[in-house]
C-alpha cells in the first residue's frame, strides 16, 4: 500500500470476509466499509526437511556406492549365501565385498547395511555425498540450473559467458555435493558474441535426484519451478530468485 491506499483496475481480484468465510471479490464490487484481508506475514509454515538423503529417492538398482572398509566389513561379517550369488554372481559379490567394483544400493540392502558414504550413478565417475542441505547456496543452484542449465546424457549441463559466474556456482556445488567439478571451455566465435563459452557437467546423480525432486529442465519452453521451492522459508526462495 501506498499511506494506506491500493491502486488496481476495477477486475483486480481481492479477498474480504463474510461471517467465517473468505471470499474473492472484484474490486468493482467492494462496497464502502467492507476490508481487504491481506497476508501479515511470507514466512509459511514448512514441513520441508532440511537435508536431502539421496539414497531414499533413488532407484537401488542403478545407484552404486564408493567403497567403504567399514560397510565392507559388516556385509563380509553376514557371510554369502546361495541367495546372494544367485542374485548379484559370485564373481560380482566377491568384487563388491572386495571393494574392487562399486556396489549397486541393493547388494547393500540385501545385507541389512545402511551405507554412510558417496553415491554414483552406474558408469559415471562422479560421487556426490550421500545427503547434503537443503539450503540457501542449494536453492542459489538451483535458480542457476534452472535459469542457464540443460539435461543431457552427463547429467546437467550448465554454460555462461561470465568464467567468474560459473567459478561461484562450481564452487557451491563442490562444496555442497563433495566433488570436484572441472569448467570446459567452448570458443566457437560463430555462437557467442564474447567468443567464448564456459560449461561444466553436474554429476548424473545429482540430476537424477532433482528429477526425483521434481526439476524438469529439458526445454526452454517446458521449464517449471518445482513445487518444494514455493514450500521453503522465504530466505531460500530469494536465494532461487
Amino acid at each position: 500500500t501506498t499511506n494506506g491506499y491500493i491502486k488496481v483496475t476495477e477486475d483486480h481480484s481481492l479477498f474480504i470476509t463474510q461471517g467465517s468465510q473468505i471470499l474473492p471479490i472484484a474490486a468493482k464490487n467492494m462496497l464502502p466499509g467492507q476490508a481487504i484481508v491481506c497476508l501479515n506475514s511470507f514466512e509459511l509454515n514448512s514441513n520441508q526437511p532440511l537435508e536431502i538423503d539421496a539414497l531414499k529417492l533413488l532407484d537401488p538398482e542403478t545407484t552404486y556406492i564408493t567403497p567403504e572398509p567399514k560397510n565392507l566389513a559388516l556385509i563380509k561379517a553376514s557371510g554369502f549365501t546361495k541367495k546372494t550369488f544367485a542374485k548379484f554372481s559370485a564373481n560380482n559379490s566377491y568384487r563388491y565385498v572386495n571393494g574392487t567394483r562399486a556396489a549397486p544400493y541393493s547388494f547393500y540392502l540385501h545385507f541389512g547395511v545402511e551405507p554412510n558414504c558417496e553415491v554414483r550413478a552406474k558408469a559415471d565417475s562422479y560421487s556426490i555425498k550421500r545427503k547434503f542441505n537443503l539450503n540457501e547456496d542449494f536453492y542459489k543452484l538451483l535458480g542457476f540450473i534452472l535459469a542457464e542449465g540443460a539435461v543431457t546424457k552427463r547429467g546437467i549441463e550448465i554454460t555462461n559467458t561470465s568464467l567468474e559466474t560459473i567459478k561461484y556456482f562450481v564452487e557451491i556445488c563442490s562444496q555442497m555435493l563433495g566433488c570436484k567439478l572441472h569448467i570446459q571451455t567452448d570458443r566457437r566465435t560463430w555462437k557467442y558474441k564474447k567468443g567464448v563459452c564456459y560449461k561444466v557437467n553436474l554429476p548424473k546423480i545429482f540430476a537424477e535426484v532433482l528429477y526425483r525432486l521434481g526439476l524438469n529442465t529439458q526445454k526452454a519452453r517446458e521449464k517449471e519451478v518445482p513445487y518444494f521451492v514455493f514450500e521453503t522459508k522465504v530466505s531460500n526462495i530469494r536465494a532461487f530468485l
